[in-house]
């Protein structure tokens, strides 16, 4: 990594006095906002170490180069998979997904609905394994036990849910990124939700929904 020396002068101010600070104003409440996030951010990066920097870097530009080769190590996904079951009956999974396995234990055993967990989590069996209870606790508190073992879909949200949808907070883009990620903006300013559960409700379809669209989960979305 270079370090870059950047000099350059200022140009007279218009009095010869004033500072270019006091020449645009004082920032605005976004700036100042924006100014302690990049801090917080600035700090949190300092701290990383090299090779943590390293792989950072390397996500945000979606060049991680992935544990293993999904099209020609089927032998090794299959392996993934028994130990990522065995992890979920290690963990204590708790009663939600319990009573998913219950209800329609094929549902929860699909391979595509597993790969979904797997893949997104680098391959790693035990954080694919707590990802996925979660996924179910979290299903519950949003959908109620009858929507456990189905794949929720837009006729599953009420108005209101679909109102936060449609308020644009949440936006898919039908483009991937250089390294084929599917592309997703949030705009915290358009958020519009009439109840706290009708927002994660809408975010739940729709990032399961483009998720369930991906053709290489390990990739993820930026």
């Amino acid at each position: 990594m270079s370090q870059i020396d950047v000099s350059y002068q200022h140009s007279p101010s218009c009095c010869g006095s004033c500072t270019d600070e006091n020449a645009r104003g004082s920032p605005t409440l976004e700036e100042r906002k924006t100014d302690q996030i990049d801090e917080v951010l600035t700090q949190a990066m300092k701290h990383l170490s090299f090779d943590e920097l390293q792989r950072e870097q390397e996500e945000l530009h979606g060049i991680t180069v992935n544990t293993i080769n999904t099209a020609t190590e089927e032998d090794a996904i299959e392996g993934l998979l028994k130990v990522l079951e065995s992890h979920l009956h290690r963990l204590k999974p708790g009663p939600k997904f319990e009573s998913a396995e219950l209800i329609n234990s094929a549902y929860v055993a699909r391979r595509g609905f597993l790969m979904m967990f797997l893949g997104g989590n680098r391959y790693d069996p035990k954080a694919a394994a707590e990802q996925l209870i979660w996924h179910f606790e979290m299903k519950f508190q949003l959908f109620g036990q009858n929507k456990l073992t189905k794949d929720i879909a837009l006729a599953d949200l009420d108005a209101d849910d679909i109102t936060s949808l449609l308020s644009g907070s949440m936006q898919v883009s039908k483009m991937t990124d250089r390294s084929s990620r599917t592309i997703c903006l949030e705009l915290p300013g358009l958020r519009s939700y009439k109840s706290l559960r009708n927002e994660p409700r809408a975010r739940f379809y729709l990032f399961m929904d483009m998720m369930q669209s991906v053709q290489d989960p390990s990739r993820g979305v930026c």
